[in-house]
């Protein structure tokens, strides 16, 4: 039996690359998974290697959708335990060649997105037996500027909240987690490696605000 055996874990951004690994080791350790990104096609290609995993489809910057993904995993899996907001976006220019388009799509995936998923996860979450959600950060960035990226990353809503006030004791896990470099991302996501026995700690703990470090 698996560490997360019985549990439902959402990964959003995970029809490939980090996600996908993300996903995969979870189902490994007992999960159902559900498989998010754009591509309704991916989505069900990759729900369909793993136990028990189905895909939602669908923009995470898009009004509403973050109440679509949570409801999905509930009114299909029956519960909701885990999710990993690792879906995110990169613009490859200097901050003169980012449009006003670009600027608000990139914060829109990777920020808004995001913080919807997080807030509509708690609802769940507060009424059910708890759970945990952890979100994914890239610390380095490649040689090219990524100026909306990095922007967006740095205006993280999950530092600032008073997720203390608003969860109560034991419902919820809310973890930084922290990617040193893309390389090692690129390096990680080809295997199961990137989920560590700490991640896997906070799955199952409930109530404990880990440190970044601890992810690693």
């Amino acid at each position: 039996m698996g560490e997360l055996e019985g549990r439902v874990a959402i990964v959003t951004g995970s029809t490939r690359g980090i996600g996908r690994g993300i996903a995969e080791r979870f189902a490994a350790e007992g999960a159902r998974v559900v498989v998010h990104g754009r591509d309704a096609a991916m989505c069900a290609a990759v729900a369909a290697e793993l136990p028990g995993a189905i895909g939602v489809a669908g923009d995470i910057g898009a009004a509403g959708f973050a109440d679509e993904l949570i409801d999905n995993a509930v009114q299909q899996l029956g519960r909701l335990d885990i999710v990993v907001n690792n879906a995110g976006v990169a613009i490859d220019n200097f901050i003169t060649g980012v449009t006003d388009e670009r600027w608000a799509a990139t914060l829109s995936t990777n920020l808004t997105g995001p913080f919807s998923v997080l807030r509509a996860a708690v609802r769940v979450m507060k009424g059910g037996d708890g759970g945990a959600v952890l979100w994914v950060h890239l610390t380095a960035m490649p040689p090219e500027d990524k100026s909306a990226l990095a922007a967006a990353l740095a205006a993280s809503p999950v530092p600032g909240l008073a997720l203390g006030d608003a969860l109560s004791p034991g419902c919820v896990v809310v973890t930084p987690t922290l990617i040193r470099s893309t390389k090692l991302c690129e390096a990680m996501c080809t295997s199961r490696a990137i989920v560590t026995p700490a991640w896997l700690k906070a799955c199952i703990a409930g109530g404990r605000v880990l440190p970044p470090t601890a992810c690693y």
